[in-house]
């Protein structure tokens, strides 16, 4: 049997002010193909992630600025977990 990890968003904004720009970070590396290397970096970051930092990964990654399927990507997961009363992540 295969196991398949699906990956969802969830930014705590309460407890980091850039988990919003890290999510949308994430989302437009999935779109282009590149999230697990941009994934392992932000967590490889955690508590020292700057917005700078974040522009060095967009840099290095080649990705673009987050359009709105991004936005949408993101908001539908937040959707999801409102609805199944999910407030935080493990």
């Amino acid at each position: 049997p295969e196991v398949v990890f699906h990956f969802r968003h969830m930014p705590l904004t309460k407890i980091h002010s850039l988990a919003m720009s890290a999510a949308l970070l994430a989302e437009s590396a999935r779109q282009s193909g590149k999230f697990q290397e941009v994934h392992a970096a932000l967590y490889g970051m955690n508590a020292e992630l700057t917005q700078e930092k974040l522009k060095s990964l967009e840099i290095r990654y080649s990705l673009s600025k987050p359009k709105n399927l991004e936005h949408e990507g993101v908001a539908l997961d937040i959707a999801d977990a409102n609805r199944l009363g999910i407030d935080g992540t493990p």
